[in-house]
């Protein structure tokens, strides 16, 4: 029953993604992608990590990827953030900018870990 709950917040997350207003959606990506990624990404309810799944690809990922990953770490985003956060006549195109470069940079890192993973498995077997 809990299973079935977090699956339909996902998918409340995923039909309103992009009308919530850019202070919900960095909290929202800070949370499922840095905070809860692995825990979600191998959930053992199939319906939370295909809610997930999608989520990711197809709300986050694909919806984020056109933008070039010029920053070398989120440290560094999240001080551009700062900064920029700092002003108040901040446009939205930084904004999306701004939470896409974080998007790529959480998704690449989180991926990778997957993929050393998987290797070290296979390496093992």
């Amino acid at each position: 029953e809990h299973a079935l709950n977090m699956a339909k917040v996902l998918w409340f997350i995923y039909n309103n993604f992009n009308s919530f207003p850019y202070s919900i959606k960095e909290e929202i990506v800070n949370y499922l992608l840095i905070t809860n990624f692995f825990r979600m990404f191998l959930h053992w309810s199939w319906s939370v990590r295909h809610v997930f799944h999608h989520l990711l690809l197809y709300r986050f990922y694909h919806q984020y990827r056109v933008y070039n990953n010029n920053l070398k770490n989120v440290d560094d985003l999240n001080k551009e953030l700062l900064m920029y956060n700092q002003k108040r006549q901040q446009s939205q195109k930084a904004k999306k900018f701004f939470l896409g470069e974080l998007i790529n940079r959480e998704y690449a890192r989180n991926m990778t870990i997957m993929e050393n993973a998987f290797n070290k498995y296979n390496e093992e077997r």
